[in-house]
């Protein structure tokens, strides 16, 4: 496979799971999250926004914001997994499958995002940060 399809592919890829990742999100603290004292909205705004910033960047195929984002994207993985394990010890089952696949979709997108800046820098096109030339 050509380097530029490579290119091509972890972009989609990783396109597509950032914005799987922001629905998901959205979509279970808007609609499907249980009730707590703690208002739906109040969610929205603490989990959301953060994944808004970084887009224009992602948009734009810039690797800088891949990488950033990909370590913004660490963060949603670990609450995945913190309520993965509080939702396994609880029996909940939604908030199981809600976990398992942010979980999952932040995988894809950790993988994928610095693989596109990697391509994106090699083709030249853009100076790598300092340091991490090989």
């Amino acid at each position: 496979m050509p380097p530029a399809a490579v290119e091509r592919l972890t972009k989609r890829l990783a396109l597509c799971a950032y914005v799987a990742l922001l629905a998901l999100v959205v979509g279970w603290e808007a609609w499907a999250a249980p009730v707590t004292p703690v208002p739906r909205a109040f969610w929205l705004i603490i989990k959301t926004p953060p994944l808004l910033i970084p887009l224009p960047g992602l948009l734009r195929g810039s690797p800088r914001a891949f990488v950033l984002a990909a370590l913004l994207v660490l963060l949603y993985f670990c609450e995945g997994v913190a309520t993965a394990y509080s939702a396994a010890q609880s029996g909940d089952g939604a908030a199981l499958a809600y976990a398992v696949a942010e979980i999952f979709i932040a995988l894809i997108f950790v993988a994928t995002a610095p693989l596109y800046a990697r391509f994106r820098w090699r083709r030249g096109n853009l100076q790598a940060p300092a340091g991490t030339e090989s």
